[in-house]
């Protein structure tokens, strides 16, 4: 800053990032404030995965995303943990990022990160679309959490689903059983000593064709132990145990799942499970 006889003069600095955030002035060396967003008409902005309500989500605590940025030549999306109603005040710190296809098409098929399991408590996504080097536009999509293998992207989700096959029906799932009834007692080592026994296993939820049952465990002072199928056109139903660090999940293919009768599950992986533990082969569930 100068003056002269007849005028001052006032010399500042505006920083536009490249990579996405908020442009700054600065005066010297001295910031003076950030300049919020500028979302020219130039570009449309818009999600539609996820639509609102519920969203097939991994176990890993992920969603995919998509919609379409016309006029951007960068999109940005990152999760946040309830409710946010003003994008445009939301931090894009470590915000995952895509370029739109040449129609403005964008899509991630993993984005993340939902937290909780297994509450189905609120988040938002939030979207950024970039127009050369500034942020252009903003986006939110609040969504539930739906847990389970896989996004309504990656295979078995219920939007995909209803994309592809058609809208799923509730008779799917109508002439299952409120509870199943669980009996192991293969489980080895003093850490899994406490999945042993008989479990009953009720009928939480359906919420959009998606099917819970579970025991009440907390995972913690009683082993948690869940029955879930994610859609109707689910691959896979999954029967999980629970236990502190411990995550044993058995698998069954949909096309030989017997919601009158006795199933057999003997696929199954496992993580955070100590060297000296035996997992039994195969776990077998029966209508109760």
């Amino acid at each position: 800053m100068g003056q002269t006889d007849n005028a001052i003069s006032i010399k500042f600095e505006i920083r536009i990032p490249t990579v996405g955030g908020i442009p700054t002035v600065s005066l010297g060396q001295n910031p003076i404030g950030e300049l919020q967003p500028v979302f020219p008409s130039a570009v449309t902005l818009s999600i539609t995965v996820p639509s609102g309500g519920s969203a097939a989500t991994t176990f890993t605590g992920k969603i995919c995303a998509a919609g379409t940025a016309v006029g951007a030549n960068t999109v940005y999306a990152k999760i946040f943990s309830g409710i946010i109603t003003d994008p445009g005040s939301a931090s894009m710190s470590g915000a995952a990022s895509t370029t739109p296809d040449s129609s403005g098409n964008w899509s991630f098929s993993e984005v993340g990160t939902v937290t909780n399991y297994p509450s189905t408590s609120t988040h938002t996504l939030v979207v950024w679309a970039r127009e050369g080097s500034i942020i252009a536009d903003a986006k939110t999509a609040s969504f539930t959490p739906v847990w389970g293998s896989s996004t309504d992207c990656s295979g078995g989700g219920q939007s995909l689903a209803a994309s592809s096959l058609g809208t799923p029906s509730a008779l799917a799932f109508e002439t299952i059983p409120t509870q199943w009834e669980l009996k192991v007692g293969s489980f080895g080592g003093a850490s899994l000593g406490s999945l042993n026994g008989s479990w009953g296993l009720k009928l939480q939820t359906s919420l959009n064709e998606r099917v819970v049952y579970c025991n009440g465990g907390d995972a913690l002072s009683t082993p948690r132990i869940q029955l879930t199928c994610d859609s109707p056109f689910g691959k896979a139903w999954l029967l999980r145990f629970e236990l502190g660090e411990c995550r044993i999940t058995y698998s069954l293919c949909a096309t030989r799942f017997n919601g009158q009768g006795q199933n057999v599950f003997r696929d199954v992986a496992s993580a955070g499970v100590p060297e000296d533990a035996a997992i039994p082969a195969s776990v077998t569930i029966q209508p109760r």
